[in-house]
């Protein structure tokens, strides 16, 4: 009867059991096994049982590297087994074992076949009679090959055999698998342990609560004699009873570990306690991990930052310190980012400039005039090329829009790490100081004045003498045309050389900012040596030599102030002794740049004023301080000093430079240099001025409330063609001007007037014809200066006594102005 099962036959029953042999000896060689080279041979040894494996290799193949390996070989022939480069990686056919791995089924090939492949990669190993070989499968994917191969008997195997080698290989794959992982996990068990052991951090094991181990970093750490006597201590013995926060240390140890369990890790600060008692600081590391069994385990790391909460502690004194420096600073401070954006402003920035932080906090801050703004960014740009600290002078503006001179000291801010994070920037108010240092010139200036006050009073007498005389002598001879003319030309002379001596005492005293212009320095030192000679005493003597016509772009009344103050100190030198003063021009060409007093003096054409004495001369200290601000050698009462340091700054403003040269009791030497101006451009500029001509035909209106001054002026005006009309004071010409607004074409006008000034007659003129020339004329005045007064509307600003011809030419340059 049959009964539904397929019969099976003694043969087959004898096949399996022998097929189960290897198998379970390959799946029990698993977990007798130590490592993989060991599996292998046991692997080799049962498959031994059922095939002949004389020869017989195990390939693996190494996915990270595109290459097969052959881990395990015993070749009767071929000692060594080369490892199968990338082109017969997975996918290639290149070889019998990469026949295998492409075609990812069992494979028995005969001698023919295996030449044939042979041929084609040109094998130049031994070459077998027949060759068997199966994958190695892993959830369907080829993980190797196993074969073997007889080099003798060609028909050492049969189809039978290469089922055998089928069933066997998922075996060997299976078992090479499982212990490729459990080397894998050795190892990653072993770099742990070490890591574990060697850590400098203290590494725990949390398992319910307590520690259940420890490395050697924790047993030093906590100061215990070994990690037995530490682990046999409850973890709340390893805390003070509170952390820095006030909490418990065993309600929040638990509060810590929860929050690892609940986000996987968590990381804080926490106090602990040495065996000894101290309390220090750690950094903890919490990390939840689940094992095996379905438990969770928590590995703690502390890290000891007792030196780093030093350093923390000190960072911050450090910057308690600053700030309480930055905040008594007095100076106003910002500093910085790379926007331009400050992120600092310091008590006295807002005291000084009246902004707060919250109000600049994001922007710029509005401080710096339009006039200033290219300096800046030129200053900015500089400091982050460089890199290196700078100081300038430049003005500022406060909230109010109060402007103030400034001294800026900028350097770069650099983070921790020396990045560049912005720029610190000092201002130092100076608005104060600057009006003191005015005075102070304008103090230099009259001292210089006092000095020769008493030789000025005797020329101003000497010409007065001469103007009296030729003046009676004309009188006197009034009946002889000749000699009233030649007496009349001495009485102009005499008044001309008054006047130029009244201009150089006004230009001279006068407070201004500077009026540079392309100067003859020769014909200011003529004039200047005019006043000193009338000022010191005959027991001087004075030489000049002036062997120079060229120009420097200079102000007048600086280049006077100059000369006069080292004259003025060479007379000092000398008057008790007396002596001799020689003051030469002459030019010089420095070919090469000079270092002088920390400055570059670039090379050039520059003219050489000198100026030296035969006097008492100074030793090294007092030469040394000579041209510090204030230095004096005087004695109080006597004088602001040598003004010496005046001198240097306006020399220095001029971009000149001054050497000095003394010895006691041999006099001193003072040398300025001033950069010349190209003759060319004086020429040209020379031609122009001759070429204009001064005659015309417009109606000038002349206001003075001196009747002689008025009556020259008409006469001389209407002789170059003009038509004049006169006024004596402002209300009247003003008046006049009101009702008949285009009668006039100019108004020359004196300054000081009674009923209405030229100033005030100026303003009224201008709120009705905003353009119209105005010249103003004026002897001395302090209420209204040459800046003001073109600030004003005015289109020309001149100074008593002027010349005929002088006066002419300065309405015609007036009316022809664009």
């Amino acid at each position: 009867m049959d009964s539904g099962f397929p019969c099976i036959q003694p043969d087959e029953l004898a096949h399996e059991k022998e097929i189960k042999q290897p198998l379970f000896a390959i799946a029990n060689a698993v977990n007798t096994t130590s490592d993989l080279p060991t599996l292998y041979r046991e692997i080799h040894h049962s498959l031994g049982t059922v095939l002949d494996v004389t020869n017989f290799y195990i390939a693996i193949i190494d996915e990270k590297n595109k290459k097969l390996n052959f881990p395990y070989h015993v070749d009767s022939r071929a000692k060594e087994f080369r490892t199968v480069p990338d082109d017969t990686a997975p996918g290639a056919s290149d070889s019998l074992t990469g026949l295998v791995v492409t075609q990812k089924k069992p494979v028995l090939l005969n001698t023919s076949e295996i030449n044939a492949v042979a041929d084609i990669n040109r094998e130049d190993r031994p070459l077998p009679r027949i060759w068997m070989g199966a994958p190695l499968r892993i959830e369907g994917v080829v993980t190797g090959v196993v074969a073997v191969q007889s080099y003798e008997d060609p028909g050492c195997f049969s189809q039978k055999d290469l089922d055998i080698l089928t069933m066997v290989s998922d075996q060997i794959a299976l078992a090479v698998s499982r212990k490729q992982a459990e080397e894998k996990l050795n190892k990653s068990e072993k770099r742990y342990r070490t890591l574990f052991e060697k850590s400098k951090d203290a590494i725990l094991i949390i398992k319910n609560r307590l520690f259940v181990d420890c490395n050697q970093a924790t047993v030093d750490m906590l100061g215990y004699e070994n990690k037995t006597r530490l682990l046999q201590t409850h973890p709340s013995q390893l805390s003070p009873q509170r952390q820095p926060d006030g909490k418990d240390s065993y309600t929040k140890a638990n509060e810590m570990m929860d929050t690892a369990v609940r986000n996987g890790s968590h990381r804080f600060e926490w106090d602990h306690v040495r065996a000894d008692g101290t309390v220090f600081p750690v950094e903890v590391l919490l990390t939840t991990i689940s094992t095996e069994k379905g438990n969770q385990e928590i590995h703690t790391i502390w890290r000891d930052i007792t030196e780093r909460k030093k350093r923390e502690a000190a960072l911050r004194d450090s910057r308690r310190r600053m700030r309480a420096i930055l905040e008594a600073n007095p100076e106003p401070m910002v500093v910085y980012d790379l926007n331009g954006h400050p992120q600092y402003l310091n008590p006295a920035f807002t005291k000084v400039f009246g902004w707060t932080f919250d109000e600049l906090k994001g922007r710029r801050i509005p401080f710096v005039p339009g006039d200033q703004e290219e300096l800046t960014s030129k200053v900015i740009e500089e400091i982050f090329r460089y890199g290196k600290p700078i100081s300038f002078e430049a003005k500022r503006l406060t909230k109010d829009r109060t402007l103030l001179d400034t001294i800026i000291s900028a350097a770069i801010n650099k983070n921790d790490r020396g990045e560049i994070i912005g720029i610190v920037v000092n201002l130092t108010d100076i608005t104060e100081r600057k009006r003191l240092e005015a005075q102070y010139k304008q103090a230099q200036k009259m001292e210089a004045i006092g000095t020769l006050a008493g030789g000025i009073a005797h020329d101003f007498n000497n010409i007065l003498s001469g103007i009296f005389g030729y003046s009676q002598l004309a009188e006197r001879d009034i009946e002889n045309p000749e000699k009233v003319k030649k007496y009349l030309a001495e009485v102009v002379n005499g008044a001309r050389r008054s006047a130029e001596l009244v201009q150089q005492i006004l230009t001279f005293s006068r407070q201004s900012e500077y009026q540079k212009q392309n100067l003859k320095l020769g014909l200011i030192l003529k004039e200047a040596v005019k006043l000193v000679r009338s000022s010191i005493p005959t027991t001087i003597e004075i030489r000049t030599e002036i062997n120079t016509e060229a120009e420097v772009l200079a102000d007048p009344t600086k280049m006077h102030q100059v000369i006069l103050n080292l004259a003025t100190n060479a007379y000092h030198a000398m008057a008790k002794t007396g002596g001799t003063l020689t003051i030469s021009l002459s030019e010089i060409r420095i070919r090469a740049p000079k270092a002088v007093k920390g400055r570059e003096i670039h090379p050039g054409n520059y003219l050489c004023l000198n100026v030296e004495d035969t006097g008492h001369g100074m030793d090294g200290p007092t030469l040394e301080k000579v041209f510090e601000p204030y230095f004096t050698t005087k004695k109080i009462g006597k004088g602001t000093g040598f003004g010496l340091a005046l001198v240097h700054a306006i020399v220095e403003e001029h971009d000149g430079f001054i050497e000095a040269e003394s010895k006691l009791n041999k006099g001193s030497v003072f040398n300025i240099y001033l950069p010349e101006i190209d003759p060319a451009t004086t020429t040209a500029s020379r031609d122009k001025k001759k070429r204009t001509a001064i005659n015309g035909d417009e109606h000038i209106m002349v206001v003075d409330d001196e009747a002689a001054i008025r009556s020259v002026a008409r006469d001389v005006i209407q002789r170059y063609g003009y038509r004049v009309t006169l006024f004596e004071n402002g209300a009247e010409a003003f008046r006049d001007f009101e009702a008949h607004p285009g009668r006039y074409d100019l108004i020359v006008s004196d300054m000081t007037m009674p009923v209405m000034t030229g100033e005030h007659l100026a303003k009224k003129v201008l709120e009705i014809k905003p353009d119209f020339p105005i010249i103003l004329c004026t002897g001395f005045t302090e209420n209204l200066s040459e800046e003001q007064a073109y600030e004003l509307g005015i289109k020309k600003f001149i100074y008593k006594p002027i010349t005929n011809r002088d006066l002419v030419a300065a309405i015609r340059e007036t009316l022809d102005a664009p």
